[in-house]
């Protein structure tokens, strides 16, 4: 037996569901199920000025467990303080340094995730074509203060 709701079988529902995530493609399913790039934090920490400093910051996809089916581009905009330096490595960005300068430095950080298709006709060899890109972009300020 087959359930119904309102006189359509919910089996009705799901192929039609389906038929319409195949006709627009997968823009529509990151509206119903909010799949997007985040950053883990939304700010960073202070650094002390003429002290070591590291922080890191981790990219990754809400409302998925799989975060390692997209491929990540992070950047950067806006001038760190001298002495600081960013390094990205896959979904990460590192600051690192000793900061010289006291003051506020304003940067965006945007990262870009692109899901991977691995199907049956992709071969071994090459590359997967990328689908569905989203961006993230957050404002943040890396605050220089004076050491204790």
């Amino acid at each position: 037996m087959v359930a119904r709701i309102a006189g359509v079988t919910i089996l009705s529902r799901i192929t039609l569901f389906a038929c319409l995530l195949f006709l627009v493609g997968c823009d529509a399913l990151n509206c119903v199920i909010n799949n997007h790039p985040e950053f883990s934090q939304t700010s960073l920490t202070e650094a002390r000025l003429n002290q070591e400093y590291e922080a890191s910051i981790r990219a990754s996809i809400s409302n998925s467990i799989e975060d390692s089916k997209y491929d990540y581009e992070i950047t950067l905009a806006g001038d760190l303080p001298p002495g600081i330096e960013y390094e990205t490595n896959g979904r990460d960005i590192t600051f690192s340094g000793t900061p010289t300068e006291l003051g506020d430095f304003p940067i965006t950080l945007s990262v870009v995730a692109e899901e991977k298709f691995f199907g049956p006709n992709v071969p071994e060899d090459t590359e997967p074509e990328a689908l569905c890109s989203d961006t993230e972009t957050r404002d943040m300020v890396l605050r220089v203060v004076q050491g204790f």
